[in-house]
């Protein structure tokens, strides 16, 4: 019995460590600058895991090494991974650019306002192809409502009405 027991702890501790999948995605309406701003926050590992597996390079992102066309594999890869609709028109993002924290990535997109927004369809498929349990999370701002979708690999898509 005592044998099992430096098996289970092993198992418990690792358990305890198993790195988290998500990445946060907001998407906010700005009456006042006129426009949609989307601002997606993805674990630099993740994401450079992501960019290798599409692009058969070493990435080396946020070093000194970084390859000279992240920032385009960076646009390329949200542009599979990443689509919105308001009110059931597509939203043609532009990317703006994006800086490193710590471990994450904030990347900036903005795209032309559409007033007013009645609806806001988002599929967001970020690192499902990487991670059976990643969740991507989704904060939609219009005003003061606020709204949320929580997508996966079994549900990369949601709708919200305002």
């Amino acid at each position: 019995m005592f044998a099992f027991l430096p098996i289970s702890f092993l198992l418990i501790i690792s358990s305890l460590f198993h790195p988290i999948h998500i990445s946060l995605c907001e998407i906010n309406h700005n009456t006042a600058a006129r426009q949609i701003e989307i601002t997606h926050k993805i674990f630099i590992d993740d994401l450079q895991d992501a960019l290798e597996k599409h692009y058969k390079v070493r990435t080396h992102l946020a070093t000194p090494k970084e390859h000279p066309d992240a920032e385009k594999f960076i646009e390329q890869y949200l542009q599979m991974q990443f689509q919105c609709k308001i009110n059931g028109q597509p939203v043609r993002w532009k990317y703006i650019g994006r800086e490193y924290e710590v471990d994450a990535c904030w990347i900036y997109l903005e795209a032309e306002q559409i007033l007013p927004v009645q609806s806001v369809e988002v599929r967001n498929a970020v690192l499902l192809e990487l991670f059976d349990d990643q969740v991507n999370f989704v904060h939609i701002k219009t005003g003061s409502a606020r709204k949320s979708l929580r997508l996966n690999g079994d549900n990369d898509k949601g709708t919200v009405a305002f």
